[in-house]
């Protein structure tokens, strides 16, 4: 059903029920983190549930804890760096998908968020290099028809 402003109401009591889902997670790890300070885990999956809430300073510090005990795990770089992407801390998102890389050199989101990233920058060759390894790792990613053409446009 639509309200007078256009927005589905169905759709706004789901984002609603989300966020209270989400903030009930983060209340969750909160306690874990109480009892086990240094579960990685824990600090990681809090992260991803600032994130989704949009509190993008609190999915850093979440990350950098997690990275604090764990240092070798690229997924906290990728989304340590995603959040950093999201607060326009773009040169640190580089240093972060660069990391995931470096520890998982076939690490298909860290090469696309980072090509946009350059995209972002302007740094054309860049990007190119690493929207083409996507392709090459994963010719079938649901981004491969953007990438295709924003290579085409860009030879």
């Amino acid at each position: 059903r639509e309200r007078k402003d256009g927005r589905e109401e169905g759709r706004e009591v789901g984002e609603s029920a989300q966020s209270c889902v989400s903030l009930s997670l983060c209340q969750f790890y909160q306690k874990v983190l109480e009892i086990h300070p240094g579960q990685s885990d824990a600090h990681f999956n809090l992260g991803n549930t600032y994130n989704k809430l949009g509190r993008y300073q609190d999915a850093v510090s979440s990350y950098q804890k997690a990275l604090e005990f764990d240092p070798y795990r690229s997924n906290a770089h990728v989304n340590m760096a995603n959040s950093l992407s999201s607060l326009g801390q773009l040169e640190k998102a580089i240093q972060h998908y660069r990391k995931a890389l470096e520890l998982e050199p076939n690490h298909i989101q860290a090469y696309l968020n980072l090509g946009i990233v350059f995209q972002r920058l302007d740094q054309i060759q860049d990007a190119k290099i690493c929207l083409e390894r996507v392709l090459e790792l994963d010719p079938q990613n649901p981004q491969a028809p953007a990438i295709h053409a924003w290579l085409r446009q860009h030879p």
